[in-house]
């Protein structure tokens, strides 16, 4: 998969935090920076200032160790992909 801020990544994102609204749920700060991490997105702040590598390395550890290695939470979804748009699955 291609990584960047790309249309994917608009899609998975605005999607997951649709159907969390739908169905009156918190969004997972995990599942968040996971998306962000496979788009190249900072998604981890913190309230003051933190070198970017700190920031980079959070991100990581959120998104990728915790939320896809511990939680099983996926980088994209089939229902919110582009693919998925095109053969009438699902649209948005």
């Amino acid at each position: 998969m291609e990584r960047g801020f790309n249309e994917n990544y608009l899609r998975n994102a605005l999607g997951y935090l649709k159907d969390c609204q739908e169905q009156n749920l918190q969004p997972s700060i995990f599942q968040m920076a996971l998306f962000g991490w496979l788009s190249d997105t900072l998604f981890v702040v913190f309230p003051f200032w933190v070198p970017i590598w700190i920031l980079v390395l959070a991100q990581n550890v959120i998104g990728h160790v915790i939320g896809r290695g511990l939680l099983g939470y996926q980088t994209t979804y089939p229902e919110y992909s582009i693919k998925a748009q095109r053969n009438g699955k699902k649209s948005l």
